[in-house]
């Protein structure tokens, strides 16, 4: 099987299943050798910032000197970036090698009627990669839930963290915050820690502190900085906690919670005898890279990229947008999945924008079509323009804009994944 033949295999199946469990993921690591048994893993759910936690986590990880694997999903460009070792994405052969190692266990368990769904496939791919490198840690984001998310097939991990809980995927995780919080706290185990974030919702929080007494699990939740011990602009974000000053180069006040979260997660390695300084933390969240995420791809022309695409993910990029560029007028490319809460989204986007550009993203049968997005912005913003193809709206946008403009592209991972592709022929794009 050439490259693309491997992708598309491994993209083929369902995304979700007809009857949520773990059985079917337990039984394919099974055929596979159990690789995930002989890793240590540090586990993150959550609906906003798990994978910025996650990117954090890994990088400190890496700079601390430990080979240390780093799983996400979905990808924003390429599919290799959702394997990630040291910073290096699977390479393509090392990708095609296990994706035809785990189609052979595929194929015995199709011929006992056993469908597996795409993420079961490529989670066995990420545990077999990451074996076969002699990982020291991976740190392991979850899908869209926790409690049959197909990454809780592992054993107990070093700790596990649980970011920002709002309403995503309410056909899937259930109908209010305390639902969905508990199918999330789903991977919390017993003979692990766990941490979570001070700003939760209070009805989250108490399903998380309930459940890790039941499990009696040790959480800890930082306790955020103050204002004064803040700072942030286009370059970043520093902030004192326990007595140093760290600094990120992600945008948004946000980052600083999820960073908390990666520094417990650190200290939960150190107390499992796991040495990791504080040079290298400081080091190793100054590096971090997590594009897409509020990420300033160009200050002249002003473009920016934000993957947020729920009601939690909206509001934080709102807040951004005042806090960076209070006075600049924005001009919204925006596209919308239809699992998501599409309809607040768009509205909300649609309010900040002096211009609006409704897009369908490129995933057939999910994206929402434009020129519903186009009537759901029409109320809100005075210049709606629709008919565009992305490519010719980020030419003609990219040539026009003033110094008091912004051009936002928002909304679905592969939306912004497909404009970053585009914006890189132009743009110094790393």
């Amino acid at each position: 099987m050439t490259y693309e033949q491997c992708v598309a295999y491994l993209h083929h199946p369902p995304r979700f299943p007809k009857i949520p469990s773990l059985d079917r993921i337990k039984m394919l690591m099974g055929l596979l050798g159990n690789p995930q048994e002989s890793l240590r893993f540090l586990h993150i759910a959550g609906t906003n910032g798990k994978g910025s936690v996650a990117a954090m986590t890994a990088s400190v990880l890496t700079v601390a000197g430990y080979q240390t694997g780093l799983f996400t999903s979905p990808y924003l460009e390429k599919f290799e970036e959702r394997l990630v070792i040291n910073g290096v994405p699977i390479s393509k052969p090392s990708l095609c090698k296990h994706t035809l190692h785990i189609k052979q266990a595929v194929e015995q368990m199709e011929q006992k009627g056993i469908q597996l769904t795409e993420f079961e496939l490529v989670t066995a791919l990420g545990f077999l990669f990451f074996k076969e490198q002699n990982c020291d840690f991976v740190v392991l984001e979850t899908g869209l839930g926790g409690r049959f998310d197909s990454t809780n097939v592992i054993t107990a991990p070093i700790a596990s963290a649980i970011t920002s809980i709002s309403r995503d995927h309410i056909r899937v995780l259930g109908e209010n915050l305390g639902q969905i919080a508990q199918e999330k706290c789903g991977i919390l185990k017993r003979g692990s820690c766990a941490v979570t974030t001070a700003t939760q919702d209070p009805e989250v929080l108490e399903v998380i502190w309930n459940d890790c007494s039941n499990k009696k699990i040790l959480l800890e939740i930082p306790e955020m900085p103050s204002a004064d011990q803040i700072w942030t602009d286009l370059t970043g974000t520093r902030f004192f906690w326990q007595d140093t000053m760290y600094e990120i180069p992600l945008l948004g006040l946000h980052q600083v919670e999820n960073a908390l979260l990666a520094l417990q997660l650190i200290q939960f390695v150190r107390e499992a005898g796991y040495p990791v300084s504080i040079q290298a933390a400081k080091r190793g969240l100054a590096e971090v890279r997590w594009p897409g995420r509020l990420e300033l791809v160009s200050q002249h022309p002003a473009v920016l990229l934000d993957t947020g695409h729920n009601p939690g993910g909206i509001q934080m990029l709102g807040r951004a947008l005042q806090d960076y560029f209070p006075n600049f007028k924005i001009h919204t490319v925006m596209g919308m999945l239809s699992d998501k809460e599409y309809r607040h989204c768009v509205m909300e986007m649609a309010k900040r924008s002096e211009r609006f550009y409704p897009v369908a993203p490129p995933i057939p049968g999910r994206a929402v079509p434009e020129e519903v997005v186009e009537e759901l912005a029409k109320p809100f913003c005075r210049d709606v323009q629709s008919g565009w193809e992305l490519e010719t709206i980020l030419e003609r946008e990219i040539g026009t804009l003033a110094c008091d403009q912004l051009l936002l592209i928002c909304g679905s991972i592969p939306l912004v994944g497909a404009a970053r592709t585009i914006l890189r022929r132009t743009l110094p794009i790393k």
